[in-house]
């Protein structure tokens, strides 16, 4: 990121991440939960370009949510937990669903 500051960083099922608060450079999207947003730090507070997104990961297009940035680059996508917990939610894979009731 030091080499591109202005790097688009997308956080998706983003959860109490902190990056945009901790790191110096990047402009930052977080995509989660609209209920999870209202206790999260304020965006205001970042020290780099924060902008957040509510989506209802089962019904909304996470495309459509993203289009008014479509065409930037470059872009980094970060997915860290979001595969195996959101999509299980969602019931996306028999298989995402019973490693998740297994581990809980």
């Amino acid at each position: 990121m030091q080499k591109t500051p202005r790097l688009r960083v997308v956080l998706l099922g983003a959860g109490f991440d902190t990056h945009a608060f901790r790191l110096t450079c990047g402009r930052w999207i977080e995509i989660d939960e609209p209920a999870l947003e209202e206790s999260k730090l304020p965006a205001s507070g970042a020290p780099n370009r924060l902008e957040r997104i509510g989506v209802d990961f089962a019904q909304d297009s996470i495309a459509d949510k993203l289009a008014p940035w479509a065409g930037e680059s470059p872009v980094t996508v970060v997915m860290e937990g979001f595969a195996l917990c959101e999509l299980c939610q969602v019931n996306a894979s028999p298989t995402f669903s019973d490693s998740a009731k297994t581990n809980q």
